[in-house]
């Protein structure tokens, strides 16, 4: 198998595992439902290894519970309630950039600040698939506060709740004047950050997950295109 060929098929699991993760977020693939692998390949017309590949790593994110002789289902805390996903976010995601106002370093609030451009870029160039790219790049962002954090278990409890309230936002459909309302809640943190201010960071966070909340409690504006239209667009 060439470098083409390794690179191929990297590619196809790729867009397995994020068809099927935004599947499960979307109530697609009901919380607590099997998940076989026969039935999947046949639905998405592919070989079962990319499926399993992908069981496994939504198993890593807490999405997919894989039972003894009885195969993947999802996880059922998938199913929980919006609000309560949102608020954990809040307290905890807080938390964070409060612990992490007084102890990041200048090259991680370079990355932010990269990242908030990119999504800023993204948001202006009219690109059919700029939501899941927009999607991804905040997905970085959040985990860029946690990881400044500093705390591994804080990040691993996080993990799962914010994969689930970043889908949660990607599939919440928003208009341009919330994207803006969420891109200066992002440069107002980097600004927390650069003053080293903890109560700031806190604030602003915590209002950042709640106003997203409210975005997907509306499903307001028009919706960004799902990743299986991404995939179509791409071939």
């Amino acid at each position: 198998m060439g470098v083409q060929d390794d690179f191929t098929k990297a590619s196809a699991s790729e867009s397995v595992y994020r068809l099927i993760r935004q599947r499960i977020v979307q109530g697609v693939y009901h919380p607590g439902g099997a998940l076989k692998e026969a039935d999947l390949a046949r639905g998405i017309g592919c070989s079962r290894t990319p499926i399993r590949e992908a069981l496994r790593r939504l198993e890593s994110d807490g999405l997919v519970d894989i039972l003894p002789n009885r195969g993947a289902r999802v996880a059922s805390w998938v199913g929980a309630d919006p609000n309560q996903i949102f608020l954990l976010r809040a307290n905890l995601e807080g938390f964070a950039a409060r612990m992490a106002a007084t102890s990041i370093s200048s090259f991680a609030i370079s990355r932010l600040v990269e990242l908030a451009e990119a999504m800023e870029k993204a948001e202006d160039s009219e690109s059919r698939l700029r939501f899941d790219e927009i999607t991804e790049l905040n997905y970085e962002f959040h985990k860029g506060v946690f990881d400044a954090a500093g705390d591994k278990r804080l990040a691993s409890i996080m993990a799962c709740i914010l994969e689930v309230g970043s889908m949660m936002h990607s599939i919440g459909i928003h208009s341009r004047a919330e994207a803006a309302r969420s891109f200066r809640h992002h440069r107002e943190l980097i600004e927390a950050f650069e003053a080293r201010d903890p109560d700031w960071a806190e604030s602003v966070t915590r209002c950042h997950v709640f106003s997203v909340r409210s975005i997907v409690a509306s499903g307001s504006a028009h919706g960004p295109l799902s990743v299986a239209e991404s995939i179509a667009g791409e071939s």
